[in-house]
């Protein structure tokens, strides 16, 4: 059936799947202790580059890599690819923080985009009762109550100085907000990175800690 699906993925020419077919022939030959072919097929399955687009296809690969070449007493072999494996198992849990992280900071970002569009309505709203309170009262005038009016539209008219510098308090606040944003998604990944390398210097001597400390 393996070797089936093989054949019809290579037809299509799907990259993916022909190397997960390779993969379970590789399966399939490791219970039946093949480990020349479980070897072959797994090589097979990384001769393509474009899976490497695909870490997690490529993770279980180096996973059963290692497997294989433990069961050979080939140790050297065997521990890179579980490196590359556990490297590429933390590098997909690091991706999902992040993923994690930037969908929190997209909501702080749309919340203060709702703020800010709040912040417009409302200005709206207050002149436009501005304007209906303005010719209501234009029309008192008529009944000599200029004085009065004059000084209630200069309140209005300072009320509505107060809201925009208000709202043009509240753009720049959202500006520097998304300036932030931008300066996290930009370095964390860096910092994380730094904290994940920092850790494995306990688990590395000799050379290996030396090549780890210049990486």
């Amino acid at each position: 059936m393996a070797n089936n699906a093989l054949s019809l993925f290579e037809s299509y020419v799907d990259t993916y799947q022909t190397a997960g077919a390779y993969r379970t022939l590789a399966t399939c030959c490791l219970s039946d202790t093949d480990y020349d072919g479980a070897l072959q097929n797994l090589e097979l399955a990384l001769s393509d580059t474009l899976i490497f687009q695909a870490p997690d296809l490529v993770a279980s690969i180096r996973e059963q890599l290692s497997v294989v070449y433990a069961a050979i007493d080939k140790k050297s072999e065997s521990d890179y690819n579980r490196n590359i494996y556990l490297d590429l198992q933390e590098r997909t849990r690091q991706d999902q923080r992040l993923e994690a992280r930037a969908a929190q900071l997209e909501h702080s970002v749309t919340q203060l985009n709702r703020l800010l569009v709040a912040v417009v309505l409302v200005l709206f709203i207050f002149a436009g009762i501005i304007v209906v309170f303005y010719y209501h009262r234009k029309k008192s005038l008529r009944n000599d109550h200029n004085q009065e009016l004059d000084e209630r539209r200069e309140e209005l008219d300072e009320q509505m100085t107060l809201t925009r510098l208000q709202l043009q308090q509240e753009k720049r606040i959202n500006v520097e907000q998304r300036a932030k944003l931008s300066l996290i998604n930009a370095i964390t990944p860096l910092i994380d990175r730094m904290i994940h390398e920092i850790k494995l210097l306990d688990k590395c001597d000799g050379e290996n800690k030396e090549n780890r400390i210049n990486y």
